[in-house]
């Protein structure tokens, strides 16, 4: 911005500019305009004369920021004022400025409300607080979307700043939570057997018969059982361990049809061994195979689909009944029957909308050996098995000759995909 002072100001001057009289003519012979003015610019003049031969203005240029004083013909500052930026037109100032005038598009002259967190939107002014909004259509907890912006912006629609617990699959549909969740893993049921007699030689002949006494089932079965134990009695002094293990052999291969799991846990139990736990592959196809097992399996699938149904939010531990299981038949009846511990660790859960897919390891363990309970309990037990040779002469090989009973174990790791829940 250029102020040009030209005062040469006469009625019939096309330019309209003041001219006043030349207080010193000039006498200039050069000078074709005797007539010529000159600006007046106070007592000191132009210098003293008229300068401007050519155009009989004096001019001054002065800057932008500054204004031409009339009185001494110098270029003064001009009066600031004060300015704030405000774009959303809220009265709240993004920037100030202190300036002659307005600094441009979106500038007000004045004071502002206060200084502004965001001049792009109108819903925000001093506060600076930013949270997380959700959207949740169908109100379950679930959200749609997720947006971080100002405490004060709620965007329209159900927007809100607590339905935080995961991201929904359908958030029409307050059925569907999950798009995609991983369930926290570890172990999700354990038991343990803690009345397990794993005793060995602790007992002698007449301890039997004493046990015998001591137990409720009927009398007659007593008398029975008790005169059986008595004539093993008068033979054992005969027997060798191996004797008897070779007639347990004998007798669970007839009556199982599994030759080789029964060699392999009673040559396992021959070995008097009771630290390490003995596993094979053997037992675990054996046991694995079994429809008890799948029975299993199926239980704790079921008991998996009522866990994730009770998930309400990521990194929830679930844990599930369980249960026991035994099994009776291909061998398992005398390799293993009931089972004394059972660990499920959940690998890995992951829930996809109305469906879930997951890995877990089942881990189970038995000992092989008998306590009293297999033999004298107090009620339920046939008189045939309390009476079978078989379990005589394991009994006495355990019990009064001290061979050690040992835990055995089978472990399954089972993968599930697009379980629905």
């Amino acid at each position: 911005h250029v102020i040009l002072a030209d005062y040469n100001y006469n009625s019939g001057d096309s330019d309209d500019i003041v001219t006043y009289p030349d207080p010193n003519p000039n006498t200039d012979p050069n000078d074709p305009d005797p007539e010529e003015t000159c600006p007046y610019c106070g007592v000191i003049g132009c210098n003293g004369e008229c300068e401007d031969y050519e155009n009989d203005n004096c001019d001054i240029i002065c800057p932008d920021d500054k204004t031409l004083d009339l009185t001494n013909c110098s270029c003064t500052p001009k009066p600031k004022k004060s300015w704030y930026l405000d774009v959303d037109n809220d009265g709240f100032a993004d920037k100030t400025k202190e300036h002659y005038e307005s600094p441009g598009a979106g500038w007000k002259k004045g004071t502002p409300l206060g200084m502004d967190c965001d001049d792009t939107k109108k819903c925000v002014t001093t506060d600076c607080t930013k949270v997380d909004w959700y959207l949740d259509n169908d109100t379950d907890g679930w959200y749609a979307e997720i947006k971080n912006d100002y405490k004060s912006c709620k965007p329209e629609g159900k927007w809100n700043t607590t339905s935080n617990d995961g991201e929904d699959c359908d958030d029409n549909d307050d059925k569907y939570k999950f798009k995609s969740l991983d369930v926290a893993g570890g172990n999700i049921f354990s038991y343990l057997n803690t009345n397990l007699d794993m005793e060995s030689g602790d007992l002698s002949f007449n301890d039997i018969n004493e046990i015998i006494t001591r137990s409720k089932m009927p009398y007659y079965q007593q008398i029975i059982v008790k005169a059986l134990f008595k004539i093993d009695e008068f033979f054992d002094p005969y027997l060798t361990d191996a004797d008897y293990i070779a007639y347990l052999k004998d007798y669970a291969e007839y009556t199982t049809f599994n030759d080789d799991l029964i060699n392999e846990i009673f040559d396992r139990f021959s070995e008097n061994n009771a630290t390490d736990i003995f596993s094979s592959e053997n037992l675990t196809n054996t046991i694995l195979n079994n429809s008890n097992f799948s029975d299993y399996e199926n239980i704790i699938n079921d008991q998996l689909v009522d866990a994730v149904k009770g998930i309400t939010k990521e990194g929830n531990n679930i844990s599930i009944e369980g249960g026991l299981v035994s099994f009776s038949s291909n061998g398992a009846l005398i390799s293993w029957h009931g089972t004394s511990e059972i660990e499920i660790e959940l690998n890995s859960l992951v829930i996809n909308c109305d469906k879930f897919s997951y890995d877990i390891t089942i881990d189970l363990t038995d000992h092989f050996g008998l306590d009293n309970g297999d033999l004298f309990k107090d009620s339920g037990a046939e008189l045939a098995t309390r009476t079978l040779a078989f379990f005589r002469k394991w009994y006495i090989l355990q019990r009064v000759r001290g061979v050690k009973p040992f835990k055995t174990n089978v472990s399954k790791s089972i993968s599930k995909s697009n379980v629905s829940f």
